[in-house]
């Protein structure tokens, strides 16, 4: 038996205390948009429906397997989903240890900086992610291509092609990296093997279901096509103390990689320092086009190994009393994310939790938990739409959504798909569940404050058509749950 390392022992403590860290936040719900995205494909996948001829998504495929294969084994509960979210933040943080210790060689300060991104972060970010999966793999790319051999190549190439079909930039991103870092050498054929196997795979499976042709339409002409135009915010928008320093770590490694590179002969040749710059670009440019605090957090596992790398090389040639001083000011950086996920701590013990038909939770927002609640009591054969951003709705309610669209959004969200879920409401729903905020188009300016230049015509027809067949009967704060007051078809929506 291989002796257990001090290095090793200390990576099983950081995916313990990275567990641990986020326990708090076990049952926590932050927002009923974005984490739905994976969770309610992968459901509808567990129903028998196909991904991209069923139901639209733009994400290739990976996720939706991996998170459906999740739901199979746990179930579709609170608890479940955030276990998983978990499981995986706990993945990325020791990958993102791993991989600071073979680019610094400092284990402690390795698992300072990882379980500093933990901190920083969880709390609101705490959820289910197709980001965190992309991060994951592409952090497996990143150790595998800082082992420098064939067998590394080919983990840095199977990561690399893992992450593309989990995200379709990250993975892009992460395999340029790999190459950029291995350069011409027989090692990258491994690499080139790796990063095909996982997608020819994604292809059989879309091919056996029949969906190649619209998971082409999908996954790259509609991201080419709608995905970027609203999206675009300054880099670190909605930053705050907690956050800083993630938000300061991507052009902070950047720059010490710079600096080293231009000082030190010995760290230009050397080949950790030019896989971790590599990465950490990646990072920086898989963070766009929407560069705010939670998508910085995505991504800055990537570029903590150069910090560590450039730390660990700045550190070495500081006299005593300057390393006493730098340990301080890192202290004093730190305290504030401590001081903040203490409050976040704090905040949990005293939220109320609520029942819903997914099992217990506590809500950010308000009256979730009574409109899942309302829905599922809802006539079982009765049909139900959510309008226009809740895709973790329905299974909050277990309520399926009678259209094949969960997120409507002008400027993201065509003219021809509103007008298709137009005839799938006007034929299929007897309810409507509508939040009047994220209608609302001066609300939409603070998420996409690109969004003022949209085309709301789509929207505003679409919303017509709701008002003039449904009526409100129950008020849940920003929520309207609307009943069918007249027989209509496809026709409404011409």
């Amino acid at each position: 038996m291989r002796r257990l390392t001090p290095e090793f022992m200390i990576g099983i403590g950081v995916f313990v205390a990275s567990m641990l860290l986020c326990a708090p936040f076990a049952i926590y719900v932050q927002w009923i948009g974005d984490e739905g995205i994976l969770l309610h494909g992968a459901a509808q996948m567990l129903d028998g429906k196909f991904l991209y001829a069923d139901f639209f998504e733009f994400y290739p495929p990976l996720g939706f397997i991996v998170t459906a294969a999740w739901l199979k084994a746990f179930g579709a509960s609170i608890l479940s989903f955030r276990l998983f979210s978990i499981v995986i933040i706990a993945a990325v943080t020791t990958l993102t240890y791993v991989a600071c210790c073979q680019a610094s060689r400092r284990p402690l300060l390795s698992a300072v900086l990882a379980l500093a991104w933990v901190e920083m972060s969880q709390g609101h970010v705490t959820q289910v992610n197709h980001h965190y999966l992309a991060t994951a793999f592409s952090m497996l790319a990143l150790v595998g291509a800082l082992r420098g051999d064939a067998r590394g190549a080919l983990i840095a190439g199977l990561a690399s092609g893992a992450a593309g079909m989990v995200t379709q930039t990250r993975g892009a991103l992460a395999a340029l990296a790999s190459i950029a870092a291995l350069g011409l050498h027989r090692r990258t054929w491994f690499f080139v093997v790796g990063c095909a196997a996982i997608p020819v795979l994604c292809l059989v499976y879309l091919a056996a279901t029949g969906t190649l042709i619209a998971a082409w339409d999908h996954v790259i002409v509609w991201t080419l096509t709608q995905y970027a135009g609203i999206q675009s915010v300054p880099y670190g928008a909605a930053v705050k103390l907690r956050t800083f320093p993630i938000v300061a770590s991507i052009p902070l490694a950047l720059a010490l990689g710079v600096a080293l590179a231009l000082t030190s002969r010995e760290a230009r040749g050397d080949y950790r320092l030019r896989v971790c710059f590599s990465f950490a670009v990646a990072g920086l440019l898989g963070a766009y086009p929407r560069p705010d605090v939670w998508h910085i957090v995505f991504a800055a596992p990537l570029a903590i190994p150069l910090l560590a790398y450039g730390l660990s090389a700045f550190w070495s040639r500081l006299g005593g009393r300057l390393r006493m001083a730098t340990a301080v000011l890192g202290v004093v950086i730190l305290l504030p994310s401590s001081v903040g996920y203490t409050g976040m701590v704090r905040l949990m013990a005293n939220e109320t939790v609520e029942e819903t038909p997914a099992g217990a939770g506590m809500f950010l927002e308000d009256d979730v938990a009574a409109v899942a609640t309302a829905v599922h009591a809802l006539p079982a054969k009765d049909g139900v739409f959510y309008y226009p951003y809740m895709p973790l709705m329905p299974l909050l309610a277990q309520r399926e959504n009678v259209a094949n669209l969960d997120v409507m959004t002008p400027g993201y969200t065509s003219t021809e798909q509103f007008l298709d879920v137009c005839r799938q409401v006007a034929g299929r729903a007897n309810w409507v569940v509508y939040d009047t905020q994220w209608a609302d188009p001066k609300f939409l300016e603070t998420p996409f404050p690109e969004i003022a230049g949209a085309d709301f015509s789509a929207a505003q027809r679409f919303e017509g058509m709701i008002k003039n067949v449904f009526t409100p009967v129950a008020q849940y704060g920003r929520f309207q749950v609307m009943k069918r007051r007249a027989a209509s078809g496809p026709e409404v929506c011409r």
